[in-house]
């Protein structure tokens, strides 16, 4: 029977893809059986396996205990065939491990999702060759980035960590967080091990607020905020799309503590990197406008995407009452922005429906919320529409659509792993 099950698993093994080889190479698309097939397989052989090893470690006890020999030679002998308990004892054990076999993640690894701005972000610094980094996530064959801008490349971290304490008392220049974020506070807490008074952090996320949590925790440091307008997705994993729409704006968020001249300093330092990766960047000094702005965007285009289950171009079109519903909700957005003393330009809303309009003319323009939803992640809700909603209260603004589509969509986060 083993000899049998030893075949089936061959076979199991060599055929559960199509091609073979999109089993270890994940930049290969291929159609492949349901992983319960080689769970279930390897399940009834281990469990026939250890009911074979119970079996004869007990039987031939009865056995050799009727033959005419010392009773120490008896001893001896039940013991040496009783040792077959522990090949029971090893089988068990290892089917506790027989999820790993079809683990698709590199085990050196820690996995967390991950959005697509963090790779191409990752694989800035790599185009001039003297910065290492340390992402905490790597497919087995790298990252693939087919990039109609920047061409086709297989991105390689220098060193991937599970986590920042593995390189603890490690002194950077520059931390650039690129995660999602949907646990602000929480997120940057592993960060303590390699935050000291000389380093900078980048914050390059969606959403208002995000730089408060990294100041209350790291109120020493310079913090660069950054706001990234990117077209990028992941389809697959370790590939990442990226089409030619690329820009990023770059500005201080202030540190009272320090000397304008240092944050100055430390941000052309960044700038510098950038420049040499060949990135497309602008510096300015209301970066909270353009903060706004991009929630703006993104409070219409991704609450209502997800919600709706449409992209950008069948939510317009479904009905008269679409687009003048969205300028009703961004002015909602730009009002709050007013009262926190951020005041954006006139006829913000009309640009942004504009904009829209453009790009939905070279294909579907999904958001990067909806790809969440649907992926079972959760998604940004407090940064994006969250601090809106409180801070609108708090002044006494008119929000009742934005605190709508928050209330909504706190339901469908809460049922998202």
């Amino acid at each position: 029977m083993q000899v049998v099950f030893a075949m089936i698993s061959v076979i199991l093994i060599f055929m559960q893809c199509k091609p073979t080889a999109a089993l270890w190479d994940h930049s290969i698309q291929g159609d492949c059986w349901p992983e319960s097939i080689f769970y279930d397989f390897s399940y009834l052989v281990s469990a026939y396996t250890t009911m074979t090893d119970i079996i004869l470690a007990i039987v031939p006890i009865s056995v050799f205990w009727k033959l005419q020999m010392p009773r120490s030679t008896k001893v001896g002998v039940c013991v040496m065939m009783g040792l077959t308990l522990l090949s029971a004892i090893v089988t068990i054990v290892k089917a506790t491990y027989l999820p790993l076999f079809t683990n698709k993640e590199d085990p050196r690894t820690l996995s967390i999702p991950i959005p697509a701005l963090n790779f191409t972000s990752s694989h800035i610094p790599s185009h001039n060759g003297r910065q290492g980094q340390c992402p905490p996530l790597r497919s087995r064959s790298g990252i693939l980035i087919d990039s109609k801008k920047h061409g086709q490349h297989r991105f390689h971290p220098d060193h991937v960590i599970r986590s920042p304490s593995e390189i603890a008392g490690h002194h950077f220049d520059y931390i650039v967080c690129t995660h999602k974020a949907v646990d602000p506070h929480g997120a940057i807490i592993p960060l303590d091990p390699v935050v000291d008074a000389d380093t900078t952090i980048v914050v390059l996320q969606n959403g208002v607020g995000n730089e408060d949590p990294f100041r209350e925790r790291f109120p020493d440091v310079t913090i660069i905020s950054g706001v990234v307008w990117v077209g990028a997705s992941q389809q697959t994993p370790g590939i990442v799309q990226h089409t030619d729409a690329e820009n990023t704006e770059l500005g201080l968020f202030p540190n009272p503590s320090l000397s304008s001249e240092v944050e100055e300093k430390r941000l052309e330092g960044f700038t510098s990197l950038l420049k040499e990766g060949k990135t497309p960047f602008r510096t300015i000094p209301t970066i909270q406008a353009a903060r706004w702005e991009k929630v703006v965007w993104n409070v219409a285009w991704n609450a209502i995407t997800t919600l709706t289950d449409q992209d950008v171009s069948g939510w317009l079109d479904s009905s008269p009452e679409a687009e003048l519903y969205t300028k009703e909700l961004m002015r909602e957005v730009i009002a709050v922005a007013g009262s926190c003393g951020v005041v954006l330009q006139q006829g913000l809303e009309d640009e942004l429906l504009a904009r829209a309009r453009e790009l939905t003319r070279t294909g579907q323009l999904r958001t990067s919320m909806q790809a969440d939803r649907e992926a079972g992640r959760k998604m940004e809700i407090e940064v994006i529409l969250g601090t809106p909603v409180r801070k609108g209260r708090d002044a006494g603004v008119g929000i009742a659509r934005l605190e709508s589509l928050y209330v909504l969509l706190l339901a469908i986060n809460k049922r998202l792993i």
